[in-house]
């Protein structure tokens, strides 16, 4: 018979490829700041801190002293030749005081303070371009540190002086020929501040700190005009003109902030404010108004309302792009406790702090 067990032979199942582990899902690597230095910084031992603070002290005391030596001779060497051209007319005092002014100081002084600290090595940096609307967003930012520091000049010299007191820029620019306004408010002085101001102090200091490079140059650019009408708004744009350099190593985009600035005071706001205070002293203004004086009125209130909408938007943007003001660690960045002492505590920036600081309130009594 045959066996009719049934079979035990079970179908064998096809083989299961092994599997392999999922794929990590690949992260970008985190933004990294702008390269801005060839160097990055490295924590250094106490000995390698100290003789970087010892450079960092002689670095801003030979600029000190460098600008000590410019204001000095360009004083002195203007008293001197405003001396002898005072047998000239009153209708040219104002644009050769002008004249003079600028060739003291740019012919006179600055080739021999400069020779001070010329020594001091210039950080090279990166260069990075600025779009003109970003440009443009800086320039608006500039209408309300300009107007908040004029006013607080206004009051702070009327209450020293008890009223006395008279900003000798306004009356020089009313009294000036307007050429000569032009050439030296919106070309000279921009180029020249720009340079000394911006390159020369940042561009000498900034590798030990980008912010304390950036108060100093601001605070040595406001006690530089000796005048305390000047002080507080010179001083704030410095800081915003310092931080746009300090962003793109390049003075083109300060020196234009600088010219706009310039030119929308001393040679539209001044003139214009002028030709208004003749026109309401004219006693028939409201019964024959002339046809001159209907323009400059209607292009003083046309310039009121920009510079009032300009100001509006300016601080807005001052107080929601805050957060986006930062500065980058340099490559020989002093420890924070070390700042002051080191940027202030030398002899070369304290005697230019006493000189700016004198000549200020001297100029403030004395009309």
């Amino acid at each position: 018979m045959t066996n009719m067990t049934p079979n035990n032979h079970v179908p064998q199942q096809p083989p299961v490829p092994p599997q392999t582990p999922p794929m990590p899902v690949s992260t970008p690597p985190p933004a990294q700041p702008r390269m801005y230095y060839a160097m990055s910084p490295t924590p250094m031992p106490q000995p390698q801190i100290d003789e970087r603070v010892a450079k960092a002290k002689r670095a801003a005391s030979s600029i000190g002293a460098g600008f000590s030596f410019i204001v000095v001779l360009w004083v002195a060497i203007t008293l001197l030749l405003q001396s002898a051209f005072m047998w000239m007319k009153s209708s040219m005092a104002g644009w050769m005081a002008i004249t003079i002014s600028d060739f003291a100081l740019c012919v006179c002084a600055i080739p021999i303070g400069y020779q001070l600290f010329r020594n001091t090595p210039l950080l090279r940096t990166r260069r990075f371009r600025l779009r003109f609307s970003q440009w443009f967003v800086f320039l608006l930012m500039c209408l309300p540190i300009m107007w908040g520091g004029n006013i607080l000049g206004i009051v702070l010299s009327a209450l020293l002086s008890n009223g006395t007191a008279d900003n000798r820029i306004a009356t020089m620019m009313t009294g000036s020929n307007w050429f000569v306004i032009v050439i030296a408010t919106v070309i000279v002085a921009p180029l020249v501040e720009e340079w000394l101001f911006r390159k020369q102090i940042i561009g000498r200091l900034r590798r030990y700190g980008e912010r304390p490079a950036i108060v100093l140059s601001a605070l040595f650019f406001g006690l530089f005009h000796l005048n305390l009408y000047q002080f507080f708004y010179a001083f704030g744009l410095g800081l915003l003109f310092g931080y746009v350099y300090t962003r793109t190593s390049q003075l083109r985009y300060t020196v234009a902030l600088h010219m706009a600035i310039n030119g929308g005071s001393a040679v539209i706001a001044t003139p214009l404010l002028a030709k208004y205070e003749r026109i309401i002293t004219k006693p028939d203004i409201l019964t024959h108004p002339q046809t001159a004086d209907v323009v400059v009125i209607v292009c003083l209130a046309c310039y009121l309302v920009l510079m009032l909408a300009g100001l509006i938007a300016g601080f807005v943007l001052l107080i929601r792009r805050r957060q986006r003001f930062r500065c980058y660690t340099a490559p020989d960045e002093l420890p924070r406790q070390a700042v002051m002492p080191t940027f202030y505590g030398n002899a070369g920036v304290i005697v230019f702090l006493c000189l700016g600081v004198l000549g200020t309130l001297f100029m403030t009594f004395v009309n």
